[in-house]
């Protein structure tokens, strides 16, 4: 997949996953996209018009949301940590006293 598209800058692709980064503007992507699908045609790959998303201004995509601002990390997939990690929770709390107990220790 990444031959397919090793030279346009605005294309990352993940395995079957292709993403058309938007940049400058509307009809340069336009350009861009219809590129990218010629590209698919021409290699004779199939795009599932049902898993498509077109245009939007932020996208989930490998656990991470992109928009325009930047990246950053889809807050289900690390509300495990920030909830295991919260202060007051068994493991904050065992850490703590260790760290404390190590700390004492070493005056």
């Amino acid at each position: 997949m990444n031959t397919l598209h090793y030279n346009m800058k605005v294309v990352d692709t993940f395995l079957d996953d292709i993403m058309a980064l938007g940049y400058g503007t509307f009809d340069e992507h336009l350009v861009q996209v219809t590129e990218i699908l010629k590209r698919l045609l021409a290699a004779g790959m199939q795009v599932n018009a049902g898993k498509c998303k077109w245009f939007h201004h932020a996208v989930t995509y490998l656990g991470f949301i992109i928009t325009r601002d930047g990246i950053k990390p889809q807050p289900k997939k690390i509300q495990g940590i920030l909830n295991k990690n919260a202060e007051g929770s068994p493991t904050f709390c065992r850490h703590g006293q260790f760290l404390s107990g190590s700390l004492s220790q070493a005056h």
